[in-house]
């Protein structure tokens, strides 16, 4: 029930209740589109500077660790120990935070990462207005992934997530499954392919009475290294359950060996438009990724059109 956008009818003790305006913003900036019918909603949320930067078309993208959130089959190519964080700085001072790490073993790779997500504080008013403190809001996701390869051209994948959320004295719980394939084809070349079902599972516990759905959903998706031009381009077709299908398509210029410039389309920007004239970005993104030796340094911005727009930073290094 975090929060869900049907549901923004919060229960406080004595009587209290959080203010139209703090509602209007938190629910704004925790859904996407009004359409959805889920909750714990800061599952849909994008981590990662390069995916982010390719509007989350990274369902076929292998061998980078931050696809512990789009494809763990994806994670089998990763030969070397890997560390990366990942910072948000969102509209209105929404802040999140990403942290993961990756073991090759000789049975394959097991990966582990944390996601945090702090929406701020509130103003809490009685029913006569009287302001009698404030409250906070976070979210907190711990996933555990393990891929392999079971042969060189299909990897599969898994990970398991406990989900907690939070929001003044209550708080709800779940965990959710994810399990994934990876294909290079032999169809065309540096073709490869991903798919699969992703935050299966359930709420252990409710805010209140009711324990919300699980944002869960399927998709696939498909990337491609032209062999004569220095372009990556990678597709995703996503579909959340009792929702309608998003597209996302992004695009990675190899500039050099060291430096890329990315493009994103994705299509939760035709919910955001306001009929205002910055709409016309909405649902774009674009950045740059830097490789310095055993580091990479990615930043991504993303327009969310008359809302805003979020920048976001990350750090991935070889251990």
């Amino acid at each position: 029930m975090f929060l869900n956008a049907h549901q923004i009818v919060i229960s406080m003790r004595n009587h209290r209740f959080v203010s139209v305006l703090a509602a209007t913003v938190f629910l704004t900036l925790t859904t996407h589109s009004f359409s959805q019918t889920r909750g714990f909603h800061f599952l849909r949320s994008p981590v990662g500077a390069r995916v982010a930067s390719m509007a989350g078309a990274f369902t076929a993208i292998d061998n980078d660790l931050f696809a512990i959130a789009s494809n763990p089959a994806a994670l089998a190519g990763i030969t070397k120990k890997q560390g990366t964080v990942d910072y948000v700085n969102s509209v209105l001072d929404i802040q999140s935070g990403f942290g993961a790490y990756i073991q090759p073993l000789t049975a394959g790779n097991l990966a582990l990462s944390l996601f945090y997500k702090d929406y701020g504080s509130f103003d809490k008013l009685d029913e006569f207005g009287n302001n009698s403190g404030s409250f906070s809001a976070s979210a907190v996701v711990l996933t555990a992934a393990f891929s392999r390869q079971y042969t060189k051209q299909i990897w599969y994948g898994a990970a398991v997530k406990y989900i907690h959320s939070g929001i003044d004295v209550y708080s709800a719980s779940g965990f959710a499954f994810d399990a994934s394939l990876f294909y290079h084809s032999n169809l065309f070349e540096n073709l490869k392919i991903g798919g699969g079902i992703y935050n299966l599972g359930n709420a252990t516990s409710a805010f209140i009475d009711t324990r919300e759905k699980l944002p869960t959903r399927v998709e696939v998706g498909a990337s491609k290294e032209l062999a004569h031009l220095p372009l990556r381009y990678s597709l995703t077709l996503r579909k959340y359950f009792d929702e309608d299908f998003e597209f996302a398509a992004g695009g990675e210029f190899k500039l050099s060996e060291s430096l890329f410039f990315r493009l994103g389309y994705n299509s939760l920007g035709r919910d955001q438009k306001l009929e205002n004239s910055s709409d016309r970005f909405a649902g774009m993104s674009l950045g740059f990724g830097l490789i310095v030796k055993k580091y990479n340094i990615d930043y991504a911005y993303s327009s969310w059109g008359t809302i805003g727009s979020i920048n976001r930073f990350s750090f991935t290094f070889q251990l």
